[in-house]
């Protein structure tokens, strides 16, 4: 396709810049030819906007343009590779020959497989670190920890596809304040039979528990420092420290923690390079405040040791409170210079929610500072928050809920269908995939820095732009491969001159819209993109499996259409990989 593609650009561009008088430069005019989105592919294969070329002089100004355009439509001498051209003001759009375009697209996909749309460019072979989902220890996996686990296990996906390694990192919140207060609600209101039977529940009953009763003494104390938040910096601080028994009861409540997610984790289909965590950085603290020291970057008060960024409009950032305790900002100062000296990262995506931005931007502004050379190459890839996720009593709805009731009512919608449910091998494991996959598109189908409400209505929906809808997409095509098995066999040498309906030729574009539509996620990092292209692509599909009959149909028309499903199926696959979802043959 790549050579195609620089194929029809070299056409275009030679002549574009003869209408100029060799005045704009070809490679500037071939940058500028692109394939239109997937809502604008019925004006042309590919296209053109004049308006681009406004800097260069006078050959083009707003006065002139659709003039200029006119004339070089006219002047156009079409070939047989792009035999059509046509504007609309200044879009200029170009028909590339539909047999050239389907062979050049299918051989590819023939070619590359479940490959095809990723980058084949060289890269420089450093490492991308991704660090996501990072839950606290204690705390059930919600809806906020999903959003980071999904979004990132995608950039983690997609890096991949882009042609980097990658480090995915799980760096848990085991440290800190709130772990003194974990501590000090497990001896007060701990109890060991009902931590055997369900830790995390009973770990996040403890927890609401203390937090009622500080909430409690700061409200009859009128402070916001309670005795209790007196108690639980000590029992921090003694951890700091390495108190044996404080490190003993810690390690025993973030193992369970750990153990916990990890169930949920392999419930989602996700795995991590490394599990990381705050706690295991303290060794390297003392490293980043010489560092900071020896840059005169730190200053003292009597609330602590700060930073002074208020000329950048960034206020103080603390490194070390007044007794010397650490906090999230040196505990990630200390992270990343051991991750820069294990991995040496091409770059590091940090998924963490949008409402840390200002930790992040004072982050990264003392990386600056410090003039560290891996300054540039991390990034906060932030997201919006999720509403419509409570109990009528108001208490959070936690992610095991959600991918049970998920699960359940797929498994309903399954059990209409008797002869249907039949065919399927595990039906508790497929309703179980369905409802992942309908939790997934919801969260991904939403803008990644964009708040959105959780419908549970979506939950249940084989309709509309929902994860169900693509399964079922997915698991039409492969019936269609499964019906004709051993009568029409996927011939890789079609005659795919028989493909002549429109419905033919526009999944066929569809599917050669793949890469770039990665490439777009690329440049976002939004995974939304790729939902929007997954749903028009099964649409397409849709439309072409009500009229490409294959059973029935003579064999060089049969086998055609058949190659093409089975590129749709590539295709589909791949792309719902990519987002997460493992694709499902049989419903």
């Amino acid at each position: 396709m790549n050579y195609l593609q620089d194929k029809i650009k070299d056409t275009i561009a030679l002549q574009f810049v003869s209408f100029s008088d060799g005045l704009i430069p070809v490679d500037i005019i071939k940058s500028q030819i692109r394939k239109p989105s997937s809502k604008y592919t019925n004006v042309g294969d590919y296209q053109f906007n004049l308006m681009y070329l406004f800097k260069y002089g006078n050959i083009i100004t707003k006065q002139n343009s659709k003039d200029l355009a006119d004339k070089w439509v006219n002047d156009f001498v079409c070939d047989n590779l792009v035999e059509g051209i046509s504007n609309n003001g200044c879009f200029i759009n170009f028909k590339i020959n539909r047999l050239i375009l389907a062979k050049t697209i299918i051989e590819e996909v023939i070619e590359k497989k479940d490959k095809y749309g990723y980058s084949t460019s060289q890269k420089n072979g450093l490492p991308i670190l991704v660090e996501y989902s990072s839950p606290n220890i204690a705390k059930p996996f919600h809806m906020g920890h999903l959003r980071s686990t999904i979004i990132g296990n995608f950039l983690k996906n997609l890096s991949n596809a882009m042609g980097y390694p990658t480090v995915s990192i799980n760096y848990i919140g085991d440290w800190g304040k709130q772990y003194g207060l974990l501590a000090l609600a497990f001896d007060k209101y701990g109890d060991e039979e009902k931590l055997a039977k369900d830790p995390m529940k009973h770990m996040y009953e403890i927890y609401v528990a203390i937090h009622k009763k500080l909430t409690e003494e700061r409200l009859a104390l009128g402070t916001k420092r309670s005795p209790i938040d007196i108690k639980a910096q000590d029992i921090f601080e003694k951890l700091e420290s390495k108190d044996k028994e404080s490190l003993k009861k810690w390690k025993m409540l973030r193992d369970l923690s750990i153990k916990i997610y990890q169930e949920t984790y392999q419930r989602l289909g996700i795995k991590f390079d490394v599990y990381s965590g705050e706690s295991q950085v303290q060794d390297h603290i003392s490293d980043v405040v010489k560092i900071l020291n020896q840059r005169n970057l730190l200053q003292t008060d009597e609330k602590g040791t700060f930073i002074d960024l208020t000329e950048y409009k960034l206020g103080h950032a603390v490194i070390l409170k007044s007794n010397q305790t650490t906090l999230y900002l040196s505990r990630d100062l200390a992270e990343i210079n051991r991750r820069r000296k294990e991995w040496n990262f091409y770059k590091c995506f940090y998924v963490v929610g949008g409402t840390q931005a200002h930790h992040f931007k004072q982050f990264f502004k003392i990386l600056e500072l410090v003039e560290y050379d891996f300054a540039g190459k991390c990034q906060h890839v932030g997201f919006g928050q999720v509403s419509g996720m409570s109990t009528r009593q108001g208490t959070a709805v936690f992610l095991t809920d959600i991918l049970d009731y998920a699960q359940e009512k797929m498994l309903e919608v399954m059990k209409e269908n008797p002869d249907k449910i039949s065919q399927v091998n595990d039906p508790i494991k497929t309703a179980d995939l369905l409802g992942i996959s309908a939790v997934i598109i919801q969260d991904l189908g939403a803008k990644r820095e964009e708040n959105y409400t959780f419908d549970w209505k979506r939950i249940s929906s084989f309709r509309g732009n929902t994860g169900p809808y693509l399964q079922y997409s997915h698991a039409r095509i492969c019936s269609i491969l499964r019906k004709v098995k051993g009568e029409i066999n996927i011939n890789f040498k079609a005659n795919l001159e028989k493909l002549q309906e429109i419905e033919a030729y526009h999944l066929i574009k569809m599917i050669g819209q793949y890469q770039n539509i990665l490439e777009e996620c690329w440049r976002k990092l939004e995974p939304h993109s790729l939902v929007e292209y997954l749903m028009d692509l099964t649409k397409a599909i849709s439309s072409a499996y009500n009229v490409l009959r294959v059973k029935g149909e003579e064999i060089e028309l049969a086998e055609a259409r058949l190659l093409l499903f089975w590129c749709s199926q590539i295709v589909l696959a791949s792309g719902m990989k990519l987002l997460g979802l493992t694709p499902i043959e049989a419903m």
